[in-house]
């Protein structure tokens, strides 16, 4: 592996060298993603694999990996150091940092995002917009509460005092939960004003 990394090394030192604007390796990563053997490759890497009662696909336990989380299936481990050079002559094309990308892909919903994209790139190639997979919402908006203290005009909710009808508290934790199991990416909590809700923290929290 020592051997490759400075043979990567040595591409990534050419590359920056030689290399003018980072948009013609922009495109060339595009054409590359409709390839039919990356393509596969991104099936395979989107499959689930199960670690500590947890199931997320491989890709996803890969990112955590690359964003310097230590708690990952052993073939985690495995392709992360592949997954890892590809991101320094990535960047390397492109002019860009890795620190940044790392501290973005600490956060699990932008894993969990990416790892979609990939899934609709592997299913139907690159297009514009992006097809994704028949699977949960790429992102949900949850009216969490109609209670608000205020009285925006343009405003299409008419909020004010909470519904007799609303969730319990237990009732929302279990809606995330589901949420979360089902593998959407990101929740938006909207209203009325769901921050003056006593349940606002106990499920942000969770």
């Amino acid at each position: 592996m020592s051997s490759l990394g400075e043979h990567i090394d040595k591409l990534v030192k050419k590359k920056v060298e030689d290399s003018g604007s980072g948009a013609g390796a922009l495109i060339a990563a595009i054409r590359l993603l409709n390839r039919g053997i990356v393509r596969w490759a991104l099936r395979v890497l989107t499959k689930e694999v199960e670690f500590n009662g947890e199931r997320k696909p491989l890709m996803e336990w890969v990112l955590a990996k690359y964003a310097g989380e230590s708690q990952c299936p052993t073939v985690a481990h495995f392709v992360a150091p592949f997954f890892e050079m590809g991101m320094k002559l990535a960047t390397a094309w492109l002019h860009a940092d890795e620190e940044p990308i790392k501290q973005l892909l600490s956060d699990p919903a932008i894993r969990r995002g990416i790892v979609t994209t990939l899934r609709g790139i592997a299913l139907f190639g690159v297009t514009t917009p992006q097809k994704l997979p028949p699977a949960p919402p790429f992102f949900i908006v949850w009216n969490f509460t109609n209670a608000c203290n205020l009285r925006c005009i343009h405003c299409y909710q008419n909020a004010g005092k909470p519904l007799p009808n609303e969730l319990t508290l237990d009732e929302k934790l279990r809606v995330v939960k589901e949420l979360d199991e089902a593998g959407v990416p990101a929740i938006a909590l909207s209203g009325g004003e769901p921050t003056v809700h006593r349940d606002f923290w106990p499920v942000l929290a969770r």
